[in-house]
């Protein structure tokens, strides 16, 4: 049972995960011996395909990064660093893929596997953390700590270039896989499934993130690595449909990652100043929004009988505008104190007298208006004297 918060972001999710999987089927109906035998100028095909998703890995980590001295969660900023170290092992991945010049050691099949390996485990590792980690708490350590540990990651990586051998056999030419690579390969899935059910358990709990989202890219990274298990040749289409699908599982990563940290809050603003502004054409009294130069900035007339002229028509003019001298300098002290002190105790103007207003009524007209908070309350008595004096 899926709780109702998730639910356009895991129908989404599910419907994209239908199709992905329908097309891993598809995939395994082709025939592979004809489809297995290379295609031809893979090398900037694939160069292609990883410069996009490297790209999708830094911008996840600058939009996680970034959200953290406003929005601070435990569980983004791990996620969103690992993949920094996700992006810069990609890099070495491109670099040494067979077919691309020398990057400190000859590039070759194996050296290319071995980088992979160790960014596809930080990407296993990065969703296990953003299934596990709490995303409302507050990070215990400071943010370097995480980038720190990655980059340190990254660079104990860089032995590959150096001592490729200390790694067990993963490709030879003419064989294909070996036993080793096809292991390591199945471990990934099942570390990128387990993520999937962790993410589908927190589907069952009140929404704290996009956990829909994030469950579908550890779904198509887990059907990514599973091509990867077919391939017989570097340049085969099985190798490039796992790259289609690591592309496809980084998109859903930054769209889940994307809504959380910078759509979401917009859209809770805009629906506090809605839920604001239904709250203050409710009010019954008249409410005026005023800078501390004493411009007005907006105004908030419930009762439409509340005022006699176009509220737009005073929107921009300055109390002393339509205020006498006395009664606007009363008005401006009182913005002042309100500016400097974030309120004001208050300061009542009587404005009128005896005698007969405009519209026709007569006796005594005493209207008077209080100042608080740099909003001004109408308190008036003599309803069409109100209407006059507003």
């Amino acid at each position: 049972m899926i709780h109702p918060s998730h639910g356009p972001e895991a129908r989404t999710a599910w419907w994209a995960l239908s199709l992905l999987a329908l097309g891993l089927v598809l995939a395994l109906w082709l025939p592979a011996p004809q489809m297995a035998r290379g295609l031809a100028q893979y090398v900037p095909l694939h160069t292609t395909l990883e410069v996009f998703s490297i790209s999708v890995a830094v911008l996840v980590f600058a939009v996680g990064w970034s959200s953290q001295r406003y929005r601070p969660s435990e569980a983004a900023l791990w996620a969103s660093t690992a993949f920094l170290g996700v992006g810069l092992l990609d890099l070495l991945h491109t670099l040494s893929y067979a077919g691309m010049p020398d990057f400190v050691t000859p590039s070759g099949p194996e050296k290319a596997i071995n980088f992979w390996f160790a960014a596809r485990a930080l990407a296993a590792l990065a969703l296990l953390a953003a299934a596990g980690l709490s995303w409302r708490r507050v990070p215990r350590l400071p943010r370097w700590v995480a980038l720190t540990s990655v980059l340190g990651l990254v660079g104990v990586g860089h032995v590959f270039l150096w001592t490729p051998d200390w790694m067990p056999r993963t490709f030879i030419p003419g064989q294909g896989l070996t036993p080793f690579k096809l292991a390591v390969e199945y471990a990934l899935i099942a570390a990128y499934l387990l993520a999937a059910l962790l993410l589908l358990w927190r589907l069952r709990q009140p929404r704290e993130f996009n956990a829909g989202g994030l469950l579908m890219a550890a779904a198509a990274m887990a059907m990514s690595e599973f091509f990867f298990t077919r391939y017989a040749d570097v340049t085969d289409l099985y190798n490039l449909l796992g790259h289609v699908y690591k592309i496809v599982a980084y998109a859903f990563l930054y769209w889940a990652l994307f809504v959380e940290t910078l759509q979401r809050p917009y859209q809770a603003l805009r629906a506090s100043q809605a839920q604001l502004q239904g709250t203050l054409s409710a009010l019954p009294d008249l409410l005026f929004e005023m800078d501390v130069a004493g411009n007005y900035q907006a105004i908030h007339a419930g009762p439409k009988e509340a005022l006699l002229a176009d509220t737009r028509a005073l929107v921009g003019r300055n109390v002393r505008d339509v205020m006498p001298e006395a009664a606007a300098r009363t008005c401006l002290q009182a913005l002042a104190e309100a500016h400097r002190e974030g309120q004001s105790r208050g300061a009542r103007l009587t404005l009128g007298g005896i005698g007969r207003c405009q519209t026709g009524c007569s006796g005594h007209v005493n209207c008077e208006v209080w100042l608080l908070h740099g909003f001004a309350s109408d308190h008036s008595k003599g309803r069409t004297c109100q209407r006059q004096f507003h």
